[in-house]
């Protein structure tokens, strides 16, 4: 049997430690191609008097790793980023939130009727009880559990509306609500967004609360990526590659160089070149390996933008960003045969845009010949939603870019063609970052 590309699976699963991972299944990639193995230097022995022929060849050490291409979707970038990249935020929901809003139809006390009697309203983090203490005359505090009580001071014989409006005072002052009273009615609502229990009418046996507006927390996040610093040692992953007539498992994998690449219409590519400690060859491929239902990021003629004002279009795009780890020395001679732990060293961030001229080009231009730093934005938007009117997206964010090269020249009868190879430097607060928005809730990292 021969084995195709096609039956190609690969899964990697982040490691807590050098060298050591478990079962790889965290997250499946689609493959465009792979090159990763171990390569082992041959090293001659010297020459054995008498004769011209070396005598034998020694094993040299075993140098882990290579390359590998994947297809960009909104299920494989998060890992992948933290892994090449090194620092991931907290998970930040943005997106998708509104306040619960809820009504309570009051009634009236009857002869201290509503001594001690209460309701229960909560915000998007604490669980509370109003409950009424008529004529301050030692009204029992219900004391609900796991609650925290709001103390409504009222008159024996209150009216509906009299109540309301204590009421309304006193979840008022607390600061997690805003409330109000129209006549019987009080209308509370959350001082934050988001999903909140759902507040009751206790045991006051009064008319159902009615929610006006259900509190829902969203559904989209934020998790942004940034280059780790030089101290900073880069996640290591497990990744097994199940080739259909072979698995293989590689162990303390690093990330050396990371680069994205598009064209105009085209699905969004990454390549990664990696170092790995180990290999473990003939292995049992993992079962429950499964593709990603989302559809792969497109390119669709993007804008380059200078203080948020776009400049010229871009047909297509690489950039390219190198961790330098420390691959040289990575042996110790007389123990191990396998590559031991790589230094991250200082991080280099490029990139070239294809571009079309307009009538704003000038300032490109400008900023080329006057040497002056440019911010460079680049936002890749899923076709697929995440909740309605938010999609999956990718945002790289270079504060501080330097255009390199020639300056632009006529290119085509059509239209004006050039290309901007430009360089990022660190602007003293980041280097580069990249925003990756989906629907976990939880670091890729964690």
């Amino acid at each position: 049997m021969i084995g195709i590309g096609a039956d190609t699976v690969v899964g990697i699963k982040k490691e807590s430690s050098f060298g050591a991972g478990g079962t790889p299944v965290d997250t499946y990639l689609e493959l465009i191609s792979e090159n990763v193995k171990d390569t082992i230097e041959k090293i001659p022995a010297p020459y054995v008097f008498g004769s011209r022929n070396i005598h034998k060849y020694f094993h040299g050490a075993h140098d882990i790793g290579g390359p590998f291409s994947i297809v960009v979707n909104p299920d494989n970038i998060g890992l992948l980023l933290f892994l090449a990249l090194g620092v991931e935020g907290n998970a930040t929901q943005v997106l998708g939130e509104v306040a619960e809003v809820t009504e309570i139809t009051c009634g009236a006390d009857t002869s201290g009727s509503l001594s001690g009697e209460y309701i229960l309203l909560s915000s998007k983090t604490v669980d509370y009880y109003a409950w009424f203490d008529v004529d301050d005359a030692g009204s029992a505090d219900p004391a609900v559990s796991g609650r925290t009580g709001i103390v409504v001071g009222i008159t024996e014989n209150d009216a509906n509306t009299v109540v309301a409006t204590a009421l309304a005072a006193a979840i008022n002052a607390l600061g997690a609500f805003g409330a109000s009273a129209a006549s019987e009615v009080v209308t509370i609502t959350n001082a934050v967004d988001g999903a909140a229990t759902d507040a009751t009418i206790g045991d006051t046996g009064w008319a159902a609360a009615n929610i006006t507006q259900q509190g829902s927390g969203g559904a989209a996040y934020d998790h942004i990526f940034t280059p780790a610093g030089p101290t900073v040692d880069l996640g290591h992953f497990a990744m097994e590659i199940d080739r259909g007539i072979d698995c293989s498992v590689y162990t303390g994998m690093t990330i050396d160089t990371f680069t994205l690449t598009a064209t105009k219409g085209s699905l969004l590519t990454a390549d990664f070149a990696t170092f790995g400690k180990q290999e473990a060859d003939g292995q049992s491929p993992t079962g429950g390996l499964t593709p990603s239902s989302r559809l792969p990021y497109t390119f669709q003629m993007g804008s380059v933008k200078i203080v948020d004002t776009a400049v010229y279009w871009v047909n297509s795009f690489t950039l390219t960003y190198v961790n330098a780890l420390d691959a040289e020395g990575g042996f110790v001679l007389g123990a191990s045969s396998y590559r031991n732990h790589l230094n991250k060293t200082t991080g280099l961030l490029t990139g070239t845009l294809d571009c079309e001229w307009t009538s704003a080009s000038d300032e490109m231009r400008d900023h080329y010949i006057d040497n002056t730093p440019k911010r460079i934005q680049l936002i890749l938007t899923s076709t697929e939603l995440i909740e309605a009117g938010y999609y999956y997206t990718l945002s790289i964010d270079i504060p501080i870019t330097y255009i390199m090269g020639e300056p632009p020249a006529v290119g085509s009868r059509e239209r004006i063609p050039f290309t901007v190879n430009f360089e990022a430097t660190y602007d003293g607060t980041n280097y580069w970052k990249v925003t990756h928005r989906d629907a976990r809730t939880t670091k890729w990292s964690a």
